[in-house]
């Protein structure tokens, strides 16, 4: 009975194990500065050479760009290269940055989207076109422009007479805007003097520009 209660006793007076003290947690990484380059925006389609987002704003991608073709309908990420285009796209993450849309530079876009209208001032250009002797005088003539897709039939040209034809466009300031010029179709477009499909014709806008151009030839009429 002595030999138990001294054990019970040694028991109660014996120290507890240490424990170990828990360690405080560490701190969050310092979050990485948003690139002066990167913009946040939401994709309405993407079809490899220009991308469209919300607001109707149609942005220029590079041939080289690393882009993902999944991003119609989301929100994604665009970085802008020196020289306006797109050289990288992807869907945006929860836990991405990314500068607003808004930010994008204006010469990122081949057409400005509605929504910076307020910003960028519209002025009227006058666009005059002259086509060859054998264009059908019953045809009517089309501007096409990137702002579309190259849609052949986007504007139809006024009849100044048989062989001229003319436009007047509202743009915004200051935007680039390339087009070329059809009778309504692909098949029906312009060509040069060698029957190769020119370079666009490209125009900056300005309040009273007037731009004046030749159609050398058409696709469809050879002779």
């Amino acid at each position: 009975m002595i030999a138990r209660t001294a054990l019970l006793a040694i028991a109660l007076i014996a120290p507890l194990p240490a424990t170990s003290p828990t360690p405080a947690p560490s701190p969050s990484p310092a979050a990485s500065p948003t690139p002066a380059n990167t913009f946040r925006s939401v994709a309405l389609a993407f079809d490899g050479s220009r991308l469209i987002v919300a607001g109707g704003g149609v942005l220029r991608v590079a041939p080289q760009c690393a882009c993902a073709n999944d991003v119609a309908g989301r929100a994604v990420i665009v970085t802008i290269g020196p020289d306006g285009a797109i050289v990288a796209l992807r869907r945006a993450l929860p836990t991405d940055g990314g500068r607003p849309a808004k930010e994008i530079p204006t010469s990122a876009y081949v057409f400005a989207p509605h929504a910076s209208d307020d910003d960028a001032q519209l002025v009227t250009v006058t666009i005059d076109v002259s086509v060859p002797n054998q264009t059908p005088p019953t045809d009517d003539v089309y501007l096409s422009s990137e702002r579309s897709g190259w849609n052949p039939a986007e504007i139809r040209l006024n009849r100044v007479d048989a062989l001229h034809f003319s436009a007047q466009l509202k743009l915004p300031e200051g935007v680039r805007f390339a087009y070329r010029i059809t009778r309504g179709s692909f098949s029906t477009g312009e060509r040069d003097a060698a029957f190769q499909l020119p370079p666009p014709h490209t125009i900056v806008p300005n309040p009273g520009a007037v731009q004046r151009i030749a159609v050398d030839n058409w696709a469809d009429i050879t002779n």
